[in-house]
């Protein structure tokens, strides 16, 4: 369905030029199709998705990628294509000023999204390890979000074992986010 929608809407472009198809791949990878499936199921689905990723990226006349490392995948698809990295930044209306007062001896990190040691669990632990050698910070985060791998959440013991304060919490609407936010650092 996503191929044929790229499809029809290049033929609809034409040959009118001020008509552009900007193909936004900063969620979408195929890896996420066939990352649950077993046996010729899960390759059969991995090169499917891989075509298709890469016929929508070259019919298309502009790319939107959301991070770095997807970036090398679509030079390689499509080396000439125009692009912009957009990272994922707070909608900063959903963040309102508080008028508490922060003492400075807290330091908060928050994430939403899927969450799994493949996708930095481990790198954000060793980083959060580190600082707390070296600073006499209190140091927390807050989890909104799913394990991509359920048995993964275990994980969260080492925060535990280090000291670290955190709080997880299942998906949210990402309009709530800032308020586990409050909750949690102006306890």
């Amino acid at each position: 369905m996503f191929f044929n929608f790229i499809f029809y809407l290049h033929l609809f472009k034409g040959k009118n030029l001020q008509q552009k198809i900007i193909y936004d791949v900063t969620e979408w990878y195929p890896e996420n199709i066939y990352l649950k499936r077993k046996g010729l199921k899960k390759v059969f689905l991995f090169l499917i998705g891989h075509l298709i990723n890469f016929i929508a990226t070259n019919l298309s006349d502009y790319l939107f990628i959301g991070e770095e490392t997807k970036l090398n995948r679509y030079r390689k698809y499509s080396p000439k294509k125009k692009y912009s990295i957009i990272s994922y930044y707070p909608v900063i209306e959903f963040y309102k000023p508080s008028t508490q007062k922060l003492d400075g001896s807290k330091l908060f990190f928050g994430y939403a999204g899927v969450i799994s040691v493949s996708r930095g669990l481990e790198i954000f632990y060793q980083l959060l390890k580190k600082l707390k050698e070296i600073t006499h910070l209190q140091i927390g985060f807050i989890l909104a979000g799913k394990f991509e791998i359920e048995n993964e959440k275990i994980y969260l013991e080492k925060f535990k074992k280090l000291g670290i304060d955190y709080q997880f919490f299942s998906w949210t609407d990402y309009s709530q986010f800032s308020k586990y936010l409050n909750r949690f650092i102006y306890v």
